[in-house]
């Protein structure tokens, strides 16, 4: 999901499981979060939250992120349209720790 999110130029908030639900909902808020990206054991903990806030809840199944066969390199015909390369003025990654 991280990578995903990378590659389509989004941020990545990664959510810990240990969180107490009211720390996860001031993430998701403080964020502005726009989707919420899970695995199905997860969804039980985020569903009630994704509908506070009216935002897609995305559950990805393992067939979903499975490499199948390995490939030497990627061949992007449409690399420009893509603009899959950072610009040093994208963000990236927020991460809440304690002190925030």
């Amino acid at each position: 999901a991280q990578w995903t999110c990378w590659l389509s130029r989004a941020i990545c908030i990664p959510l810990c499981k240990d969180h107490p639900q009211a720390l996860l909902d001031y993430y998701i808020d403080d964020a502005k979060c726009s989707h919420l990206i899970v695995s199905p054991e997860y969804e039980r903990l985020l569903r009630p939250l994704a509908d506070k806030f009216k935002i897609p809840l995305i559950i990805l199944q393992n067939k979903d992120i499975e490499l199948g066969e390995k490939k030497p390199y990627f061949l992007l015909s449409n690399q420009q349209e893509l603009d899959i390369f950072s610009k040093s003025t994208d963000d990236a990654l927020i991460l809440y720790t304690s002190g925030t």
